[in-house]
């Protein structure tokens, strides 16, 4: 039974992920960091079905534009200074501003 629920709950995260197969427009995104850090990244259940690359220090991931500036920044935040991301400017320009948010927030 529980080998059966496993199956089925890859088909139900496939079902929630977008399918980028043969779409145009996708922008891929670098990262490098830590190495644990980069792991975690690299096996998070949205982040995974995206990668593209990876070599020890650095992860390359591919996906719509859309995600990547809504989802990807509130994934990224926790890892703090453990990763960095290299491009595109538009994620660094979208995660200060998160983080100057939460800033304003708590300093309030």
């Amino acid at each position: 039974m529980l080998g059966l629920r496993l199956k089925n709950h890859g088909c139900f995260i496939n079902n929630l992920l977008p399918d980028v197969a043969g779409k145009s427009g996708l922008i891929s995104f670098i990262i490098e960091g830590r190495a644990e850090a980069l792991d975690d990244l690299c096996i998070h259940w949205f982040l995974e079905h995206h990668l593209q690359e990876r070599t020890s220090t650095q992860a390359i991931f591919l996906l719509e534009e859309e995600y990547l500036y809504t989802h990807v920044p509130n994934i990224l935040l926790p890892y703090g200074k453990s990763i960095q991301v290299i491009e595109p400017q538009n994620l660094k320009n979208k995660l200060v501003a998160l983080a100057s948010e939460l800033m304003e927030y708590y300093q309030a």
